[in-house]
């Protein structure tokens, strides 16, 4: 009776999980066709609007490595540390304090882009996206970069990377500051709502290995 009652525990966690996860989809979706109708749908990038421009990343951010952390030094608790394809831990420092837009720099996911959570540890796996254009928040960053795939950019023959080089001098738009802070102000319920719903697995996650360890 009580394996039966743990199966039935993780069960529902199990539930749980995936029923999060599906709406963390669905707020993604909802985010991206916001983007899609402000910047992609209907811009031409031959006939910018006025006050929009054509930049560089690197004219646009201080592109940065992450800090070297072992493995070993990652703590059950803490704060997010962010590796070269996501959260892999917490650590009981913090490097950033408002979120930051990362690019995988070492191994097969070099290029690709995310988005970090408030105070989070950046390790040297990633690059990170400092703003230096103040025109550009965070969000409007993540997905203008994800649009511009990355991942072409690799080089290295024994395994695949992308250095500062690399990308320093790849283009992006720049809209106007009106419309990035317009963009920012709509999607910022949608990740924080999408952020609270992250936490939230990763509660019911270790609670998960937690169960799997009474069977």
């Amino acid at each position: 009776k009580e394996q039966q009652s743990i199966v039935d525990q993780y069960n529902a966690i199990q539930k749980r999980i995936d029923n999060n996860k599906q709406m963390i989809a669905k707020l993604e979706d909802a985010a991206q066709a916001i983007y899609n109708k402000m910047f992609v749908e209907d811009v031409d990038p031959e006939n910018l609007p006025e006050g929009w421009k054509i930049g560089t990343l690197g004219e646009t951010y201080n592109i940065v490595y992450g800090k070297s952390l072992q493995t070993s030094k990652l703590t059950p608790k803490g704060y997010i540390v962010y590796g070269g394809n996501g959260m892999i831990g917490y650590y009981s420092q913090y490097i950033y304090d408002k979120p930051q837009v990362l690019i995988s720099c070492r191994g097969v996911a070099s290029g690709t882009v995310h988005l970090t959570k408030p105070y989070s540890f950046v390790t040297s796996n990633s690059l990170v996206c400092e703003q230096k254009d103040k025109t550009v928040g965070a969000v409007y960053s993540y997905y203008t970069l994800t649009k511009l795939d990355l991942s072409r950019y690799q080089s290295g023959s024994a395994q695949p990377q992308i250095t500062l080089n690399d990308i320093s001098n790849v283009e992006m738009i720049i809209p106007s500051k009106e419309i990035c802070d317009s963009f920012e102000k709509i999607i910022d319920p949608i990740i924080k709502h999408k952020n609270n719903i992250e936490l939230e697995n990763e509660f019911w996650e270790v609670l998960l290995l937690h169960l799997i360890n009474k069977m």
